[in-house]
């Protein structure tokens, strides 16, 4: 059983009465926002759901696939960065007392005039001028400096961003101006359909890949982040959901799962 069948024999308020989950809770699980549910309260919605009406096959297969791509990409990002935590603690300076600063340069100060004074040789005594006091823990000219060249940084990858990153034209892109690519931020899987021969592929991609806008197909992609790119503009998706598209006259346009479905494409890949 799927979500589409047991809204169709029960409606919203008596699965909310018998499974006793909040409207709020069961709103989101109903609709797939796993987003802003964690792994274990998810879970635990779909075993009560599971117990009271049966396995909801599409909703727990969209659960394991959502948190599985999560936990990878998090795993992926901690072996890319480095531990920002432990090279701070290794590389920050220890706190020095400014008191004692101050009277260790007030005693030198203090041995230096009284060397003078008693030197025969010497005429006149020159007492040299008493150092400014640096407050050590004033970080403020350090993170002057370190904030303007931050700022040079990201002023530099934010024009670079603006002149790759031209926002798509929402729902369409003409064939004729360049060749369309899907390009993954991670991993991605996609399946295709032949609206004619309603032929099916599907694979995994890590890399680039052309996208043939001369036959009418339809796509699915799976819950993972990527971007629709031409020559001239780029259109990301990373709301982690499913993305339904066709390809009709040489036309790459976002349609809904209903469209996806009636026009040839399976309810379940």
């Amino acid at each position: 059983m799927n979500i589409d069948e047991l809204l169709e024999k029960h409606d919203f308020n008596s699965i909310q009465k018998t499974t006793r989950i909040t409207k709020e809770n069961l709103q989101k699980l109903i609709s797939k926002d796993f987003e802003n549910l964690n792994k274990a309260q998810a879970l635990g919605f779909l075993s009560i759901l599971d117990r009271e009406y049966g396995v909801v096959e599409d909703l727990r297969e969209d659960w394991e696939e959502y948190f599985s791509n999560r936990e990878e990409n998090e795993k992926i990002l901690l072996q890319t960065q480095p531990n920002s935590t432990y090279l701070t603690s290794m590389t920050k300076p220890k706190e020095t007392n400014p008191q004692l600063v101050l009277a260790g340069i007030g005693l030198l100060v203090l041995i230096f005039v009284a060397f003078m004074a008693y030197d025969g040789d010497t005429k006149e005594v020159v007492v040299p001028p008493v150092p400014k006091v640096v407050d050590l823990n004033d970080t403020s000219d350090i993170l002057d400096e370190n904030h303007t060249a931050q700022n040079n940084n990201e002023a530099n990858v934010t024009n670079a961003n603006s002149e790759n990153n031209t926002t798509m034209p929402q729902g369409e892109l003409n064939a004729t101006s360049s060749a369309l690519k899907i390009v993954p931020m991670k991993k991605l899987w996609f399946g295709m359909v032949d609206v004619t021969t309603q032929a099916k592929s599907d694979q995994i991609i890590d890399k680039p890949f052309d996208i043939n806008l001369t036959k009418p197909m339809v796509i699915v992609t799976s819950k993972a982040t990527f971007s629709l790119q031409n020559q001239n503009s780029k259109k990301d998706y990373r709301d982690y959901k499913k993305h339904y598209f066709k390809i009709e006259n040489g036309i790459l346009s976002e349609i809904t799962r209903d469209q996806f479905v009636l026009l040839g494409g399976p309810k379940k890949w």
